[in-house]
């Protein structure tokens, strides 16, 4: 499960005056959302891969190259998922952008014949943004589906630009899938413990020798 970023630092509302507003951005994500049909209809993945539309698609609570002209805080986060069409749109174009990449989101496995370009580009800015509002948005069982899409390409040998930074914020996804904890042999109920081992014998001393053999031993 992922964990929701604390917002307890930032403001509860976006107030900046370059703000595009809630209204733009359900018109971006009805656009965007219209495109990523489109290009998955005709199975042109390399426009996923080509085209600039994160700041919309996956919203966030940072700034970007456009200030915080398309940053989203507590109040706008709430406003916008009291809009039933706008979390489908929002969580279809979280669905297809994976398909791009190659993965089946809904089934939790690789795309099993995919085009020339539908594979994950190295992207990991957009990733790792997609993450980041998956979790701020409070869609816990699609962040654990990406989740696993990340912990599967890890294991097979991808390696994510994963550091923190103040402008790209902290890698939201466990790369690798944490390990089970080795179970403690424990008696059954009610079975008494059992003794410990004995302790191991002193070594032995050596004997003086006797008499006769002192005698025996004087030339």
């Amino acid at each position: 499960m992922s964990q929701r970023p604390a917002l307890a630092h930032l403001p509860t509302k976006n107030q900046h005056k370059e703000f595009c507003g809630i209204p733009t951005l359900k018109a971006n994500m009805a656009n965007q959302h219209r495109q990523f049909s489109q290009w998955a209809a005709h199975k042109r993945w390399s426009h996923f891969h080509s085209n600039h539309y994160d700041w919309w698609t996956y919203p966030i609570s940072l700034r970007s190259s456009f200030g915080l002209k398309y940053s989203v805080f507590q109040e706008e986060v709430d406003e916008l998922k009291t809009d039933p069409l706008y979390m489908q749109q929002y969580r279809e174009c979280v669905q297809l952008g994976c398909l791009a990449w190659g993965w089946d989101l809904a089934n939790d496995r690789p795309v099993a014949a995919p085009g020339s370009q539908q594979h994950y580009t190295g992207w990991d800015v957009r990733l790792r943004k997609m993450g980041l509002s998956l979790s701020l948005f409070g869609q816990e069982d699609l962040f654990d589906k990406v989740q696993r899409m990340v912990q599967y390409w890890h294991k097979r040998g991808t390696r994510f630009r994963d550091e923190t930074s103040q402008f790209r914020g902290a890698w939201p996804f466990q790369n690798a899938a944490a390990k089970p904890r080795a179970r403690s042999r424990s008696p059954p109920a009610g079975t008494a413990p059992s003794p410990p081992p004995p302790p191991p014998p002193p070594p032995p001393q050596a004997q003086a020798p006797r008499p006769q053999e002192q005698a025996q031993a004087q030339p």
